[in-house]
């Protein structure tokens, strides 16, 4: 990521207030997250056993040889008894996925149904920039959310396979005990972990799609005090039929005041946009001059 990317945080106008007021971006844990909605989210299948996944490599062993039109093939005798990594594996993983943060966003801000779902068909959205240096040095990981309607349940065994069969690919003047020893040091299997963390959570049913989500991953679940880093826009949004007079809703609403009060106070450099809905249909955006808050 070499610049920085926008997406979009839905809010009601209590939480925006809230979220202003404490300068602050709340990354969920893995199980507050994937209770809400759709029920096989973040579910994942780890064997205790390095049985299984002793299959697994021998399997992905062997398809690098198919791809490489050799007749050879390996058997179990062929990698060291790996019980004792995958429970160590399993132990590392339990506890990063307990404690993983998630910030889930939009990719638009005009998304009518996200108003109804998130918002009560009114609300507002942040828009926010993330840039490179930031995600590096908080150690995020950013994630579009997979679609689908197969099965959502993410088999570990089956990423680390495929990562092993990409890593032969990649390096065709290896040999399979090069490869074999690669696989197995802790750089390689990090990352295979780090990929098995992002899957399990970025799956969701298709009938989501329509949110065009984009999640924040990071280490650790918490409150991180960086709005004022990420903030560069803000949409109020009036689900009305008409040309509505945006100043005057402002004024009739004592959440939409002190948002007002908060940008020029805290976030002077924000811009502020209104949001609404014509009697064609046709969303409407006219930007709001900030400036000190009087009705």
């Amino acid at each position: 990521m070499n610049s920085p990317f926008k997406n979009y945080k839905y809010r009601t106008y209590k939480a925006a207030l809230r979220d202003l007021q404490e300068g602050s971006v709340y990354f969920a844990t893995h199980s507050q997250f994937h209770a809400k909605n759709d029920w096989l989210e973040g579910k994942f299948i780890m064997e205790t056993s390095g049985s299984t996944f002793s299959k697994a490599v021998v399997n992905g062993l062997n398809e690098i040889m198919i791809k490489r039109g050799s007749q050879n093939r390996y058997g179990m005798n062929f990698i060291p008894r790996l019980d004792d990594m995958v429970i160590q594996e399993n132990k590392i993983f339990i506890n990063q996925i307990k404690i993983l943060g998630i910030f889930s966003t939009s990719g638009t801000y005009f998304n009518q149904a996200m108003w109804v779902h998130y918002c009560e068909n009114e609300g507002v959205c942040f828009e926010l920039e993330w840039n490179e240096e930031l995600i590096n040095e908080m150690h995020l990981k950013v994630q579009k959310v997979n679609y689908s309607d197969d099965p959502r349940i993410v088999n570990r065994d089956i990423i680390y396979k495929n990562l092993l069969i990409e890593l032969g690919e990649n390096n065709p003047g290896w040999s399979i005990n090069k490869i074999l020893d690669i696989s197995l040091s802790v750089e390689f299997r990090k990352r295979w972990r780090d990929e098995f963390i992002i899957k399990c959570s970025a799956a969701k049913r298709s009938c989501w799609e329509y949110e065009d989500e984009i999640r924040i991953l990071s280490p650790k679940s918490q409150v991180f005090s960086i709005l004022k880093q990420l903030l560069k826009s803000v949409y109020i949004f009036i689900p009305k039929f008409s040309d509505p007079n945006f100043k005057e809703e402002i004024d009739k609403s004592h959440f939409l005041r002190m948002i007002w009060v908060q940008l020029v106070d805290k976030y002077p450099d924000v811009k502020l946009f209104g949001l609404s809905f014509d009697n064609s249909g046709k969303l409407n955006k006219e930007e709001i001059k900030l400036r000190k808050y009087t009705k």
